[in-house]
């Protein structure tokens, strides 16, 4: 009897261990199986409360009505880079990868501009990039031996049927940021910015209409010029005085009645009215 419940015993066991090596095995494959489709599709889960690393949905608007291909070539790439500009380098990676995600018609290269020439092809490719408005950019490394000074170039060219622009990826917020840190930090945050300023502008995408109002002490001459600088990439800027004229000012206006002063409003001049 007692041999009977060991050969009962030892096959309950036997059968345990074969259940637990078959799910061990069932998630192996699993695990395989997720990473081979994770190499196929992009997911993004953006966690953070402000969303800072989704884009928005003017963006993506915007990628969703190209009608031909993007392609941006970004030379900022290499084993050299130092680590923020790695950095830099690798979130305009994440940037477009999103993007190609809500479009197919955004395609991209990394490309070292120093892989494989010599010097002197080095200073031919920089001077070419240089005259189609990209800025290589010097970074000194301490060494055994003393300073070493070698450069870089943090942009990228974006091209659109017959159009190619340049397209900066460092942005010092007007030359405000002195600091390197604070400046590629900052550039991260302006990347979505500035590279779908880069493709609004190439690709000649309708831009919205706004206007100031003036007239009534709402903002100086020299505010008003320095916020339409600072949107005109991305909107076409007016300003509106306030008066007897507000009408014709705010409104596309018909007459249909020139004695009797009849008129027809038929739409707004503008998408949005700052105060």
């Amino acid at each position: 009897m007692v041999k009977t419940i060991n050969k009962k015993n030892k096959k309950i066991t036997f059968s345990m261990k074969k259940n637990h090596l078959m799910m061990f095995f069932m998630v192996i494959i699993v695990l395989i199986a997720l990473n081979i489709i994770s190499s196929f599709l992009f997911i993004r889960i953006d966690l953070t409360a402000e969303k800072r690393y989704s884009i928005s949905n003017s963006t993506r608007s915007m990628l969703k009505n190209l009608d031909d291909v993007v392609y941006i070539k970004v030379y900022l790439d290499g084993k050299g880079l130092p680590a923020d500009f790695a950095e830099l380098s690798l979130k305009t990676r994440e940037l477009l990868d999103e993007m190609r995600a809500y479009s197919d018609n955004i395609e991209y290269e990394f490309i070292d501009p120093s892989k494989n020439v010599s010097p002197e092809e080095l200073r031919t490719i920089y001077g070419e990039l240089y005259s189609k408005g990209l800025r290589p950019q010097p970074i000194q490394t301490m060494e055994a031996d003393g300073v070493s000074t070698h450069y870089i170039v943090p942009g990228a060219l974006v091209y659109y049927k017959q159009f190619e622009i340049p397209l900066q990826l460092v942005d010092s917020d007007d030359g405000l940021l002195a600091q390197r840190d604070d400046i590629v930090k900052y550039s991260i945050e302006k990347l979505e910015y500035n590279v779908g300023n880069a493709i609004r502008r190439i690709t000649h995408q309708q831009k919205a209409k706004v206007a100031f109002l003036k007239g009534h002490g709402e903002l100086t001459n020299a505010e008003v010029f320095k916020a339409a600088v600072a949107i005109a990439q991305f909107y076409e800027v007016d300003s509106v005085i306030l008066d007897n004229r507000i009408t014709t000012g705010i409104f596309n206006v018909v007459v249909k009645d020139t004695i009797n002063g009849d008129y027809e409003i038929k739409g707004n001049k503008y998408d949005l009215l700052i105060i």
